[in-house]
């Protein structure tokens, strides 16, 4: 299954995906963290933690790409 129908990712998976290496990834899971876009569920899995944003997504990035 893919990352995109999964509720939680790993920092790996989400580095994978964006064909990114793990300290880029680790920049931007901390400022998500702090803004509280997103919250750790696990040991290095994370879920958004914003309501509906999983839904919004998709259709804003259809729009702008």
């Amino acid at each position: 299954m893919s990352i995109e129908h999964e509720r939680r990712a790993s920092s790996s998976q989400i580095a994978h995906v964006l064909g990114k290496g793990s300290a880029h990834v680790s920049t931007y899971r901390r400022r998500l963290l702090e803004q509280g876009v997103i919250v750790e569920t696990g040991r290095n899995r994370f879920d958004f933690a914003l309501p509906m944003l999983r839904s919004y997504l998709p259709e804003y990035l259809e729009s702008y790409l």
